[in-house]
């Protein structure tokens, strides 16, 4: 198996269990500003994780919520 195999085999293996967290039903995402490509990338993560960490967001969850952190070229 080449190196370019493995790893893509890796981030489907790591997409599907992102895509198998669950939000407890009590969870509400804390409000937050979206990132479009705009700015400062690192003040962006900073800001979300310390954000999220506050509400007592799980790494687990964190990684799912990034996701929904970015819009317009930052998503692409």
């Amino acid at each position: 198996m080449s190196s370019s195999d493995a790893s893509s085999e890796h981030n489907n293996h790591v997409g599907a269990r992102i895509e198998q967290i669950e939000n407890a039903e009590t969870y509400q995402s804390p409000k937050f500003q979206q990132f479009n490509g705009h700015g400062d990338p690192q003040q962006h993560i900073a800001h979300f994780v310390e954000t999220y960490n506050n509400a007592g967001t799980d790494g687990n969850l964190l990684v799912k919520q990034f996701v929904l952190s970015l819009k317009d070229t930052a998503f692409d």
